[in-house]
């Protein structure tokens, strides 16, 4: 019967726990690489930068070609009449022009066409005579006129060159650097999850190897024990004792079996594997950085941080606000240009002539009093600008403050690794002098299990302290932007 039991056991375990050469290994660089291509959340961030373009493509549409067409009939019937007044007058005509702004000069060019078509009613003219009267008609009341005319307007003062036009456009391109730079931070920030998700798959499978490894002793030790126990020379309750460590060990690596397959299907789902049961994780947890000194990191952050990028970009934008608030504060100066050809005459085909040449050019000038809409504005960006000066230094002493804790907690690390391999060394010496007095008759069995479980617990300390260490290895890296 117990035959039979070691055989299922056997079997169950070797169903519970694949092959190595089975399962699939997965690096972290392949794994990060495998989630930029694939997962959609570098596909939804790259989107927001194509949203912030199209915003700034709208302001193109300031230089379109603008199309007016304005007809109109209109009637109109004095109040009083006489010989010598209208009795009525009705008008029909088109009003069209088709214009655009040029941001390079700021001007405005314009053609226009008008059609007008007067109808005059006028009473004939009587005069009365002893015994008789005489009209005179009054003649055609319909007159008709088309004219021409191209109009160019440049601003001389206010808006120059065309500053004001293009402004918002301008604007909108601090708009778009902003956001490739804030998108950045967040696809690396994404990785950061992801990479720490990976070592924490690491570490379990770490962990299942110590683990295999205790069961693996424990069931040695079970066999020695019960060679021991036919020759007479332990009790039975020893072998209970290492029946029941073999059942705590297989206990364990169950345990870390099941949450290693978990987070690996969770891993393969993040990255878009398809195979996701095969995977294993493929990761030194022990092979450790070399970190540079605290002043070059800190030099090496405020030159390259990409969060420190995007108040610069800010500042960018806030100076370029303000010199449209300068330029907002002047007097506005224009120049006005016209010329064109009109003609008028009582039958429509003669009235296309278009002999009548007019032009004029003229300056208008304007400045509001006290201008307190374009002092403010300007007020305002001053103290926008001092903000963002103010929020960037406070951003560059929280992330100096955090990269110094970084590099401390890692070199400090260092050394607990250091001792937790001394810890190891001595913990494999003493279990070795424990089998020896064991084995000599002069201990009890439970001493050499506990020294054992002693040895495994710092074996999975010093791989959870390894984790920790490329956990922050990897935020370090994330916090100088050499992650993404």
């Amino acid at each position: 019967m117990s035959g039979i039991k070691k055989a299922l056991w056997s079997l169950a375990f070797l169903c519970a726990f694949p092959s190595p050469a089975a399962a699939e290994a997965l690096t972290l660089e392949r794994f990060l690489n495998e989630i930029r291509e694939n997962h959609p959340f570098f596909v939804k961030e790259a989107l927001s930068s194509d949203i912030e373009k199209k915003k700034q493509e709208k302001f193109l549409g300031d230089e379109d070609w603008l199309v007016r067409s304005s007809p109109f009939f209109s009637h109109q019937q004095s109040a009083y009449q006489n010989a010598f007044t209208l009795k009525s007058v009705d008008q029909a005509g088109l009003n069209a022009s088709l214009g655009r702004t040029f941001w390079k000069t700021g001007g405005r060019l314009s053609f226009s066409y008008d059609y007008t078509g007067t109808n005059r009613s006028v009473d004939d003219i009587v005069i009365p005579l002893p015994g008789a009267t005489i009209n005179i008609p009054s003649g055609s009341g319909m007159f008709y006129e088309n004219g021409f005319a191209m109009t160019y307007s440049h601003p001389l003062m206010k808006n120059k060159d065309g500053f004001l036009s293009k402004l918002d456009y301008d604007l909108q391109a601090y708009n778009i650097s902003a956001t490739d730079i804030v998108i950045k931070e967040n696809q690396e920030n994404f990785l950061l999850s992801a990479a720490i998700l990976f070592i924490d798959w690491a570490l379990l499978k770490e962990q299942r190897r110590i683990l295999e490894k205790r069961l693996e002793l424990a069931k040695e030790e079970l066999e020695r024990t019960k060679r021991k126990r036919k020759q007479n020379m332990v009790d039975e309750v020893d072998v209970i004792r290492a029946r029941d460590a073999v059942l705590n060990a297989r206990q364990n690596v169950l345990s870390a079996e099941a949450g290693m397959r978990a987070k690996g299907a969770e891993i393969g789902t993040i990255a878009q594997l398809k195979d996701v049961e095969g995977l294993e994780a493929s990761h030194d947890l022990y092979s450790l950085e070399t970190a540079p000194s605290v002043d070059e990191a800190v030099d090496l952050l405020k030159a390259n941080s990409r969060v420190l990028k995007v108040f610069d970009v800010r500042l960018g934008q806030i100076n370029l606000s303000a010199k449209g608030a300068e330029e907002r504060e002047k007097p506005q100066l224009g120049l006005n240009l016209s010329g064109g050809l009109t003609s008028g005459a009582w039958q429509y085909g003669d009235s296309l002539g278009y002999n009548k040449p007019q032009y004029s050019a003229s300056l208008n000038f304007s400045y509001p009093l006290g201008n307190r809409t374009a002092r403010a504005d300007l007020a305002k960006t001053r103290v926008e600008k001092d903000r963002i000066e103010e929020g960037k230094e406070n951003m560059s002493l929280k992330l100096e403050s955090g990269l110094r804790n970084l590099l401390t907690h890692i070199k400090e690390l260092e050394k607990v690794l250091a001792v937790n391999i001394e810890q190891i060394e001595v913990a494999k010496e003493k279990t070795g002098e424990e089998l020896k007095r064991y084995n000599q008759g002069r201990i009890e069995l439970t001493f050499v299990i506990d020294s054992r479980d002693r040895e495994q617990n710092i074996q999975l300390i010093y791989a959870q302290n390894a984790a920790l260490y490329n956990k922050l290895v990897l935020r370090y890296k994330a916090l100088t932007d050499s992650l993404l």
